[in-house]
């Protein structure tokens, strides 16, 4: 089948604007070209519609996420949480990995800990969460010890994907559906 340059003009201008599919069923090759050459050109309006839908998208997408970690706490072999650091540290979830590390300089007592647990902040909400069931091998801390906490969050739904704790040489990596999640609730200003 061969076409004119004025209906393959048309045609590929009809597949550019999205109509192609929709009308190519409901109307003949003939009826599409009379109405394409009856039709006010609206080139310039297509043109600044696709920019304006392209960079609303590009905007949304580097619209930063921010969580803010407010207490690291780890649970003794004994049941008792021992509060470790209050860091009080913003992430954008976009750029950033939400972590907080540091090494014990003996603020946190040489113990053996079995669990721990994250508050933080999501857009004024307050969350914890912790593992739904203590370690079967606890782990030590002792004067010196690397920690690293760290959590990847879905953010579409709020929920965890995955959580990361590495203490000196032991890392324990668990999947979201290892992680408890509940809401604070926040303290009330007046």
């Amino acid at each position: 089948m061969t076409y004119s340059i004025e209906e393959a003009v048309a045609i590929l201008s009809l597949r550019a604007r999205g109509f192609w599919r929709a009308r190519q069923s409901m109307l003949t090759r003939s009826h599409r070209l009379l109405r394409r050459l009856r039709a006010p050109r609206n080139d310039t309006f297509f043109i600044i519609a696709n920019l304006f839908l392209l960079t609303t998208s590009i905007v949304n997408a580097a619209e930063p996420y921010f969580i803010t970690i407010q207490k690291v706490e780890l649970k003794r072999n004994s049941g008792e949480w021992v509060s470790i650091l209050e860091p009080d540290h913003r992430v954008d979830l976009r750029t950033t990995k939400a972590a907080v590390s540091f090494f014990n300089n003996g603020r946190v007592p040489h113990d053996q800990f079995k669990n721990f647990k994250i508050a933080y902040e999501d857009h004024g909400q307050s969350r914890e969460m912790s593992r739904k069931k203590d370690l079967e091998e606890p782990f030590e801390v002792k004067k010196g010890s690397f920690v690293n906490v760290s959590f990847d969050l879905d953010l579409d739904s709020g929920k965890i994907k995955q959580t990361d704790l590495v203490v000196d040489q032991k890392e324990f990596i668990d999947p979201g559906d290892n992680i408890e999640m509940s809401n604070k609730s926040s303290p009330a200003k007046g």
